[in-house]
């Protein structure tokens, strides 16, 4: 009695519904900030600027991230920066590559409050090439000339300077005792230098920017070059002053504060750093004394990391490094403070392990190898705990991971090693130990990019190959579950008619691009035999990137497209069918199909649908154990959101245009085409056509945003989503990785049936153990008067 007493209750989260509070409440989130490339401290937080273009604000004390701003526009060259503005102003630039047109922006940002603020947003035709702010001005040197505005949103900027060549370098000073900003630029080996007030362009010569260090004292203005000459200069031209070693300022060297061979020195705002027998020291010049500010032993991971950062504030150095296994460690002067992970952020594979099958296979493990070479382990549900159970260093690259009867495998080419996720160890298997079983059978097909071709295959023999002439393929897709695992093999109409879904098995489908002509192609095709069925082609915009603006998902009897154009996306839709007659197949009464013999095209509907205000990067099909939940497809964005749209919304049927492959091979599905009729204009209209009234425009409701309030960042390449099944029918797991790694529960079927916050879930309990406690008590009594009653007692 108490067993089924205990077992009943743990069921009550799932047969006693959510509450509005708590029907989100199964999402995590871990948050990652990428590879620093620039480091500066202000008010005792620490801001990095990473290679992904994350802006991020870390405590000091610990690494936690207190906020991030993540740059959407693309990948930022390694050259951007992070610096110091005012009091309460820092400046960020960003700058891209050729590829997408060499421009740069720079963001002016409050930091009065937790979070920055955008004060000033400002774009450039061409690269950034250094910043600084002045009161209430800003500086900007670009390699067309020099720049500045003010902190008015509604002015905009100045052009101090227009170069007739590209500047190679610059650089601009502020002296605030003199009030004067200073810039210097270098094009084609010559030195320049002005002040920017009154601008008159002065060459300078015998030394290079890359050597020059501005320095002011007083109401003086020096340049240092290579440490060794100091020259004063102001508007009308630089005079040599003297001559020395190691020079910080115009008076001070570095040979007096260090009685070392001095390896390094670096000037950070008014400290001077000095690298001599891995010791550094802190000076603060500006007071010209001789004993160092800090003094400690350079850690050992600053050699063996892939790159270092230095920052100063109220006497303290603060290094960042960044290892080879994608550590980040913070030292505070030169004591380990704290570390952080962020492999991570960049992965490889990911594969889902059942912890507990008899807890309708909710407890998963999710086993993540990195492109660092290091494998993490989180729990897939959310836990009271860390999520993180585990991240381990392998030897092995990796090519990718394999789920063997809840084990993982992994693979590096033909060589097969065993992966104790939950120890981090590996071991190499051999001939007589097991491997993976391959479920493919004899005939097989591949695709091999580097030859822009597909390749069919059996046993081992090539059969066939698609190799298109002006077309680069792109991708081969093939459905995940068999016909055994399809809920419906047809589509019950109104009128209880039947439409045959198209479920020919060893379909395939590869998606080209043509760059000439600015064309998308799906061509539909038998992977036995390499017969093609047709082919679907859809136009895009010139500027048009495959890898990153087009993603596609195919399953059942529907294929699923999504093109970026603009701030939009266009989602189109072909769902296949055997015939678009009602209750007529081709293949009910074969009781074996052959791909060879019985194939045939099908007979298609298309409709598209314009989601607004998303930029779609990905999609993924909830599927179940059974998929007989209602279907929904999953989509994530660049902007760090994922949603999912019911099928029935993505319904061919909603007038959308209609054909049959067997009389033609090339379909145009764009809007503007006329050749093809619709849906409403077919002769089986009345049965066949959604009672959904077709809409073009896809407005997405808050309840179908699965990431909430959350901002997730993908970083700039394709991000992993998937969605894995549980036991329970209407329930499965979203998974999602890109920088971050984003995990929750989708419950399609019954997400909307919510109860509201103020039910209370004590009182049902409660009316539920007194109702088994009355039972347990009744029982014996109404088992006692049974007997008698046999006996007529």
């Amino acid at each position: 009695m108490w067993v089924w007493l205990l077992w009943t209750l743990s069921l009550c989260q799932f047969t006693l519904g959510l509450t509005s509070d708590q029907v989100f409440s199964d999402d995590w989130q871990t948050t990652n900030i990428g590879r620093p490339i620039d480091l500066i401290n202000l008010n005792h937080a620490l801001y990095t600027l990473s290679s992904e273009g994350i802006i991020s604000i870390l405590d000091a004390n610990n690494g936690e991230v207190l906020y991030r701003y993540y740059n959407e526009n693309g990948r930022i060259l390694e050259d951007s920066k992070i610096v110091k503005g005012n009091t309460d102003y820092i400046i960020s630039y960003f700058n891209y590559g050729l590829d997408q047109d060499g421009y740069s922006k720079v963001i002016l940002w409050d930091t009065k409050q937790t979070s920055l603020r955008v004060q000033r947003e400002i774009q450039f035709p061409n690269k950034t090439l250094a910043v600084a702010q002045f009161e209430d001005m800003v500086y900007v040197a670009t390699e067309n000339g020099i720049h500045k505005f003010d902190l008015n949103p509604l002015n905009p900027p100045q052009t101090v300077f227009t170069s007739p060549v590209l500047l190679e370098e610059a650089s601009i000073f502020v002296n605030p005792e003199n009030r004067q900003v200073f810039a210097t630029w270098e094009i084609q080996g010559s030195l320049y230098y002005s002040e920017l007030e009154y601008f008159e362009s002065k060459v300078f010569v015998g030394c290079k920017l890359a050597e020059l260090r501005f320095y002011y004292s007083s109401y003086s203005n020096y340049f240092i070059c290579n440490g060794q000459t100091v020259y004063e200069f102001d508007n009308y031209g630089a005079a040599k002053l003297k001559e020395g070693s190691n020079m910080v300022t115009d008076t001070l060297s570095s040979d007096l504060l260090v009685n070392a061979q001095i390896d390094d020195m670096k000037i950070i705002e008014d400290y001077v750093a000095i690298k001599s027998n891995n010791t550094l020291r802190l000076f603060n010049y500006r007071e010209a004394t001789l004993t160092p500010v800090v003094e400690f032993e350079l850690p050992s991971s600053i050699d063996d990391s892939i790159s270092h950062n230095f920052a100063v504030g109220d006497s303290t150095v603060y290094l960042i490094t960044f290892s080879k296994h994608h550590r980040v460690d913070c030292y505070v002067n030169g004591t380990l403070q704290w570390s952080k992970d962020e492999s991570l952020a960049e992965v490889k594979d990911i594969v889902v392990i059942d912890q507990d099958i008899d807890r309708f296979e909710i407890k998963k493990y999710m086993v993540v190898l990195s492109a660092a070479k290091t494998i993490g382990v989180f729990h897939l549900h959310r836990c009271s705990g860390q999520q993180l159970l585990n991240i381990f260093e392998v030897d092995v690259d990796f090519d990718r991971l394999h789920n063997v009867n809840n084990t993982v495998q992994g693979q590096l080419g033909s060589r097969e090693f065993s992966v104790d996720f939950l120890n981090g160890k590996v071991f190499e298997l051999h001939d007589n130990q097991p491997k993976e079983i391959s479920s493919e059978p004899s005939f097989s097909a591949g695709l091999d990019l580097p030859y822009n071709r597909v390749e069919g295959y059996k046993n081992g023999v090539s059969t066939w190959r698609f190799q298109p002439d002006f077309e680069r393929v792109t991708g081969l897709l093939k459905r995940s579950y068999d016909n055994e695992h399809v809920a419906s093999n047809g589509i019950v109409l109104h009128d209880r008619s039947v439409l045959y879904k198209y479920l020919l098995p060893n379909t395939g489908v590869i998606t080209t691009f043509n760059e000439d002509k600015n064309i998308v192609g799906i061509y539909l095709i038998n992977l036995i035999t390499g017969q093609l069925y047709g082919k679907f082609y859809r136009s895009v915009y010139t500027q048009f990137d495959p890898e990153l603006d087009f993603s596609i998902v195919y399953e059942e009897n529907f294929i699923i497209f999504s093109v970026v154009k603009g701030e939009n996306s266009e989602v189109c839709v072909i769902d296949l069918f055997e015939s678009l007659k009602p209750n007529f197949s081709l293949t009910k009464k074969l009781q074996v199909f052959s791909s060879i013999q019985d194939a045939f095209a099908p007979a298609f509907a298309t409709q598209c649908f314009t989601v607004l205000n998303q930029q779609i990067n990905q999609m993924a099909i909830f599927n179940t154990k059974y998929n007989i939940a209602t279907k929904e497809i999953v989509c994530s964005t660049r902007f760090g959101q994922i949603f999912s749209i019911p099928k029935m919304v993505l319904d061919a049927r909603r007038n959308g245009f209609i054909g049959d492959l067997k009389k033609g091979n090339n379909r145009d599905i764009s809007y503007e085409d006329k050749k093809l009729p619709r849906i409403s204009m077919s002769k089986y209209a009345a049965s066949i056509l959604s009672k959904f009234t077709y809409d073009p425009l896809i407005h997405i409701h808050p309840r179908f945003i699965l990431s909430h309030h959350r901002k997730l960042i993908s970083g700039h390449h394709k991000p992993y989503l998937n969605v894995v099944p549980t036991e329970l029918e209407s329930t499965a797991y979203v998974v999602y990785q890109g920088v971050d790694t984003f995990v929750t529960i989708l419950r399609p079927s019954g997400s909307f049936d919510r109860l509201t916050s103020s039910f209370n879930f004590k009182i049902v309990i409660g009316t539920i153990i007194l109702l088994i406690l009355i039972i347990a008590y009744i029982h014996p009594k109404t088992e006692r008067m049974k007997l008698l009653g046999l006996w007529n007692l």
